[in-house]
């Protein structure tokens, strides 16, 4: 029933304003990479200067129907939001929806530069019956700097920084998560180390997950709330020189994970470091890439992945 409901909310929305498409409507199509496991429409009415939007989704991975009903408004190379959505959840870990309402602000510091910030009070969950109410503090921090001392070698590092910090209402405790990714790329090869460490407070439970920074191993295998890890790759372009697309975004890719995750209250002793590698296909589309990958960890257990990346961001 809430299913259905989500989409009977967007209908609705979309029937009221439908004479305004032509002069002020824009309808968008969303999916990967934007999101990463959602697909779904977004409608959008321009006010001059606010902009009412609504949008629905299908979350592939957990089957799951979304709704977003909110304004935008973009003053300079600011933009503020507010919405009321249930929507899968990217900020707590291993949560896969929150439903409440968001505010928040991104500014482009300048091109290289993105600052988010954004402020939520609702509930998250993973089922209807371990939902947890929450407001929490999230800030984002990417950052790109281009190196081109060699006029043939491309060069870059990219650093992307997540905080999240917020409270239990049932309980008042405190929690918060950080994660620090800094993908270095040359041409075609990427070094990526990843730093992740995050405080519980009962009953919200986000946690590391291990198959999320080492692929090959199974899902909950091993959790913890400390992440280390460190992906080396070499991508081969397989059709440069062709212009016909999908073909010129082909790549052949061969990789190596190494890295851990520590459960709560163990010491550093613990940490033992696993690795896998593997061989795959991928179409790049920038920001993100549309992954099929062979995977072999140490216990010589093989698996296949298909999947969207969004780069730098485990």
């Amino acid at each position: 029933m809430r299913k259905q409901s989500c989409l009977l909310v967007l209908v609705i929305f979309c029937l009221l304003t439908v004479p305004a498409v032509e002069a002020k409507g824009k309808v968008e199509i969303i999916c990967p990479p934007v999101e990463e496991t959602v697909i779904g429409l977004g409608f959008s009415y321009d006010l001059e200067p606010p902009v009412l939007h609504a949008a629905a989704g299908y979350d592939f991975r957990y089957d799951e129907f979304y709704y977003r009903l909110g304004t935008v408004w973009h003053p300079s190379n600011l933009k503020f939001h507010l919405n009321y959505s249930y929507w899968a959840n990217y900020k707590l870990r291993t949560y896969i929806y929150q439903r409440g309402w968001e505010a928040g602000i991104t500014r482009q510091i300048p091109r290289e530069q993105n600052l988010q910030l954004s402020l939520f009070d609702g509930v998250v969950g993973r089922t209807l019956e371990d939902e947890v109410g929450t407001t929490y503090l999230h800030l984002g921090y990417d950052r790109f700097f281009p190196f081109a001392w060699e006029k043939e070698t491309k060069k870059e590092i990219d650093l992307y920084l997540e905080l999240v910090s917020g409270r239990v209402k049932k309980t008042g405790a405190g929690f918060f998560v950080t994660s620090l990714a800094l993908p270095v790329k040359i041409n075609n090869f990427r070094f990526t180390p990843y730093l992740g460490y995050l405080k519980l407070a009962n009953p919200l439970e986000p946690y590391f997950d291990l198959s999320t920074f080492v692929r090959g191993y199974r899902e909950k295998e091993r959790v913890g709330d400390r992440a280390v890890s460190v992906t080396i790759e070499q991508q081969f372009p397989l059709f440069p020189d062709s212009d016909i697309r999908p073909l010129n975004l082909l790549r052949a890719s061969f990789f190596a994970d190494l890295g851990d995750v520590l459960p709560a209250g163990e010491s550093m002793a613990a940490y033992a470091l696993k690795t896998t590698a593997g061989a795959g296909l991928l179409l790049s589309f920038g920001e993100a890439e549309l992954r099929l990958e062979a995977v072999v960890n140490e216990r010589g257990e093989w698996s296949a992945l298909f999947y969207f990346d969004t780069l730098g961001n485990k």
